[in-house]
């Protein structure tokens, strides 16, 4: 197995690591929605924003992989077209140290983090991940998470509650699956994808 294929296992498993610790017995996922109060005597929330998911899920791989030689960073810039002031930022940027004299000394991989409210949500694989972050770029190797939001006390008030159940999760599980393994046939790239489970009880 090449290197940057092992890094994206080991993201992947520790993503899973985290979708344990969001949903275990003292759950995490509380973290992720906010308290909007009370609407007609009952509890209501609303979830935290994706630059908000995607700090916590930095914060967790940082943590849970300290000391594998391996650094977890938010927001960094992967290229800027000139004369441009910011160029381009991935959510979560991931780089390993490579033990291997025959690869290069430091293997990386992009993180795209997305709500399931989000309007480009089965398209961004493609068109941002893929497209703006690995081609045209030294970056070969993605991977495009979705934060499955729901919850039968989300305030009803939050447009973001409509948007995310106009799909399903299995079905955005299976979309996102294959336009993974498209990008990963024909652009040779290797890109994976993930749904977390976010629901709160």
């Amino acid at each position: 197995m090449q290197p940057i294929c092992k890094l994206l296992r080991v993201i992947r498993e520790s993503l899973e690591r985290a979708q344990q610790e969001l949903q275990g017995e003292t759950p995490a996922v509380r973290d992720l929605w906010n308290n909007v109060g009370l609407r007609d005597n009952v509890r209501c929330y609303t979830p935290k924003s994706e630059n908000e998911l995607s700090d916590w899920l930095a914060r967790f791989m940082g943590r849970d992989l300290a000391g594998r030689r391996i650094v977890v960073n938010r927001e960094v810039e992967i290229s800027r077209p000139a004369g441009a002031g910011m160029g381009e930022r991935t959510d979560i940027h991931v780089t390993a140290v490579s033990s291997d004299p025959e690869r290069p000394p430091l293997i990386r991989a992009i993180v795209e983090v997305k709500g399931c409210w989000h309007r480009e949500l089965a398209t961004a694989l493609e068109t941002q991940l893929v497209a703006r972050y690995l081609r045209g770029t030294d970056n070969r190797y993605g991977l495009y998470v979705a934060g499955w939001f729901t919850s039968d006390h989300w305030d009803p008030s939050d447009w973001r509650s409509k948007a995310c159940s106009l799909v399903t999760r299995d079905e955005a599980a299976a979309l996102l699956a294959e336009q993974a393994k498209n990008a990963t046939h024909e652009d040779n790239f290797v890109v994976g994808s993930m749904i977390l489970d976010l629901t709160l009880r």
